[in-house]
């Protein structure tokens, strides 16, 4: 078997693609070793150069080629040659072993309804098959143009509005509501820079006001030190921070994910408002769940969490006078969070939220 050249895969741009029935390719093994030695040393050290590129190739394969942009690697099954593991061989018996050693791939199934994809491989390496989803793609809420349709201009003029978590899903469509209403928005993203960027554009293209700055919620106190340096400061919080919504295992209970959500949900709100009220605020919005009451299963540490964020506003409620202080259960909604591999009906999040905003505008 030949030896495997020690390349890094060509940089491209992973494939948004709509066909998967009947596709097919082939993909080199390559296996840059410095890089491996550096970021996967157990493996490499484990494993034949043939298997370790073998097992990198296939990632390359789900995540750039198929399903390629938009993809979930589920599972793999591989019988290994008997050779695989016999590298540098004398080659000079067997004109192929010149040939470089690839993957060959074809899409042996597919089920559109769940998106899910079976790929049959086939190398000198090995054989085998991978299972993958195509995941949804992330949600596109509606437009700042389409949302000034639905509100009054003047609504919520009177409004410094710091939107927390503001650069996608139910955040972005706060953050137009507000705008179209005559706010003047900033919107905190944590990694998302460019979708960010991309709701401020929409908002000022269309008349609003809109900045965006980074925050980082475990942080809450530092990441606000460039705003409390400007001449902004807000009248109102929107809270939407959140980390990934992850379930942990049925009929356990785990302290750990507990903590973390807390994290977001009461350590970081009380730790804004805590910098923010002696600044001026107004008013703060934090949106809870209807899992609070539903208990959905292998959710409990979310929805109690959301219920200590909701104790945590009725405290500052108390504490607080002079704040108008809402704490909204919301339906769940059609956002990048609550997307499904199965298709769900979703309510649109923009009249469910600006239902609940409606006592800011009077």
């Amino acid at each position: 078997m030949p030896a495997i050249p020690d390349e890094s895969a060509p940089l491209g741009i992973c494939q948004d693609r709509e066909d998967y029935q009947d596709a097919s390719g082939s993909l080199p093994l390559l296996l840059p070793r410095e890089t491996a030695r550096e970021r996967i040393p157990e493996l490499i050290s484990q494993l034949p150069d043939s298997q370790t590129a073998l097992l990198l190739a296939t990632t390359r394969l789900v995540g750039t080629i198929c399903p390629g942009l938009h993809s979930i690697y589920s599972s793999l099954k591989l019988t290994f040659a008997g050779d695989s593991a016999q590298e540098g061989s004398d080659s000079s018996a067997d004109d192929s072993a010149s040939v470089p050693l690839a993957l060959n791939w074809k899409v042996s199934a597919y089920d559109s309804r769940f998106g899910s994809l079976s790929l049959q491989l086939e190398s000198p390496v090995a054989t085998g098959s991978i299972r993958a989803f195509v995941r949804p793609k992330p949600r596109e809420q509606a437009s700042f143009a389409e949302l000034r349709t639905l509100v009054d201009p003047n609504c919520f003029s009177e409004q410094r509005a710091l939107v927390v978590g503001g650069s996608r899903g139910f955040g972005e469509v706060c953050a137009k509501l507000l705008a179209a209403g005559g706010a003047d928005v900033c919107i905190t993203y944590y990694r998302g820079a460019e979708d960010a960027q991309r709701v401020v554009d929409d908002i000022v293209s269309g008349g609003g006001q809109a900045c965006a700055m980074q925050f980082d919620s475990t942080q809450a106190t530092a990441s606000l030190s460039s705003l409390a340096e400007s001449d902004w400061t807000p009248t109102h919080l929107f809270y939407f921070a959140t980390p990934h919504i992850a379930q942990a295992t049925k009929s356990r209970f785990s302290a750990e994910l507990f903590r973390e959500f807390c994290s977001y949900y009461v350590d970081a709100l009380v730790a804004l408002v805590d910098q923010l009220a002696p600044q001026g605020l107004r008013g703060l919005y934090y949106p809870s769940s209807v899992f609070v009451e539903e208990l959905p299963s292998g959710m409990g540490e979310y929805a109690a969490s959301k219920a200590a964020g909701e104790a945590l506003c009725a405290f500052l409620d108390r504490v607080h006078p002079e704040m108008q202080i809402l704490a909204p259960r919301l339906s769940k909604s059609a956002t990048d969070q609550t997307a499904s591999l199965v298709p769900t009906e979703r309510d649109d999040p923009a009249p469910v939220l600006l239902e609940s905003l409606r006592p800011f505008a009077e």
